[in-house]
């Protein structure tokens, strides 16, 4: 068996899930979106691993080059499947968070599920959901844990140290948001909900924008909030200087306006930290009481009284650690590499 990944080294997921994949002695090669490429390469046998599908396709061009990627991308897994290769989605999202539920995903999404052997998914949330929108059949689900970055991310700094150094009074307390900063993660709603805190509390996002329009916006709102309480770093963090900031959060907080896992919540389980999530996609799931709070994002004033609620809870954060080391990524690989040594049914 061999794995050729789709990304491979793009991201700390894929990057993470295939060292655990290497460590069982599977080999895994950067898959490239070319026919050639597939026609020289691909054999009997071969998995064709992807992780995000959009990326093969989605074009802004005119109807006809959309049309022309789709098919593209269509023709380019069917081949596969015909010189012996098997599909493998994992399936981070229903739909891609820009564009949406189209036209477009709708029939690239039929397409994979069709012609895959193997759907991965975080949660048993997730699993229903790809069942249902897309009528997968529930042998193709497999279910997996979302791994850890404890492996990914220095923490020699105490929670002290990572205050002081970014300026923060060691009696504040910090609500904290870190990740790739885009409208569907609802940063309004947390800089709404955080101006009606008492003055102790400190807000601290970190992350990068690809949207200077969004970014622009943000920071107006972000404007009304006296210096002393805000830290604000709009770019990418690198792994080493990411617990410069995690750890100097008490709670972070992820008011997403749609979501079906995320990465985010397991960097902060990571750094020990509880997190304040939604009750959207898996995120019941994945924040368990002991580990947070899921509030229900259509009552009014439910992210604030989570914000409010979380300082008067005690969450132990080497408890919180112990629970994320618990999601490993080498038992994800695992489940995987299981059921894809399995006799193939039904030519799939």
């Amino acid at each position: 068996m061999r794995i050729l990944a789709f990304p491979r080294l793009d991201s700390a997921y894929t990057s993470q899930f295939y060292a655990a994949v290497e460590a069982l002695q599977v080999e895994v090669v950067d898959g490239v979106w070319s026919g050639h490429w597939l026609r020289q390469t691909v054999q009997a046998s071969d998995v064709l691993h992807f992780h995000w599908p959009s990326f093969y396709y989605s074009t802004k061009g005119s109807l006809l080059a959309r049309c022309r990627s789709l098919a593209k991308f269509s023709l380019f897994l069917l081949l596969a499947r015909l010189k012996g290769g098997r599909i493998v989605w994992t399936a981070h999202n229903l739909y891609p968070h820009d564009g949406g539920k189209t036209v477009e995903h709708r029939f690239a999404r039929w397409v994979i599920t069709r012609l895959a052997s193997v759907v991965l998914v975080h949660g048993e949330t997730a699993a229903k959901r790809i069942m249902e929108e897309l009528s997968v059949p529930a042998q193709k689900i497999v279910r997996i844990a979302h791994g850890h970055w404890l492996n990914l991310f220095p923490q020699t700094l105490t929670r002290a140290q990572a205050g002081e150094a970014l300026g923060i009074a060691p009696t504040a307390y910090v609500y904290g948001f870190i990740g790739l900063c885009k409208p569907y993660k609802g940063l309004e709603a947390l800089i709404s909900s955080f101006h009606q805190l008492p003055s102790d509390a400190v807000l601290l996002i970190a992350g990068k924008f690809q949207s200077g329009d969004y970014q622009n916006a943000i920071e107006q709102l972000l404007s009304g909030i006296d210096a002393a309480r805000l830290v604000f770093v709009p770019r990418f963090l690198t792994e080493m200087e990411m617990q410069n900031y995690a750890l100097a959060c008490d709670a972070m907080v992820f008011p997403y306006s749609d979501v079906l896992t995320s990465g985010s919540v397991m960097t902060a389980f990571t750094f020990g930290r509880p997190a304040i999530v939604p009750d959207r996609g898996s995120m019941r799931e994945a924040v368990l009481p002991e580990l947070g709070i899921v509030y229900d994002p259509d009552e009014p004033e439910a992210l604030l009284k989570a914000m409010t609620t979380v300082r008067t809870v005690r969450y132990e954060g080497p408890a919180i650690q112990a629970y994320a080391k618990s999601q490993a990524w080498e038992n994800s690989a695992s489940l995987l590499i299981e059921r894809l040594s399995k006799p193939i049914k039904d030519g799939r």
